[in-house]
């Protein structure tokens, strides 16, 4: 019991421990977009694991959070 007392604890304390301390080599905005890519994920594993159905609310969000990750990774240009 112990035991699996022990990895709850590290499986959910290690992936906000990694984020913070990925904080130090990226933008906040950008953190904090990609860290609601994490709804969006669990919305598309709820649909394809548990047949659960979206409304067409979350739908639109889940496009407008995957428009948002895609344009974050866009490469910046430079003006001159």
């Amino acid at each position: 019991m112990r035991l699996l007392t022990r990895l709850y604890e590290a499986y959910s304390v290690l992936p906000y421990a990694l984020f913070s301390l990925s904080m130090r080599y990226m933008e906040t905005g950008k953190a904090s977009i990609l860290a609601s890519s994490e709804p969006a994920a669990a919305m598309i594993f709820g649909a394809v694991l548990y047949s659960e159905t979206p409304s067409l609310l979350s739908v639109l969000g889940l496009c407008f959070t995957i428009a948002a990750v895609v344009l974050l990774n866009v490469p910046e240009k430079d003006v001159k």
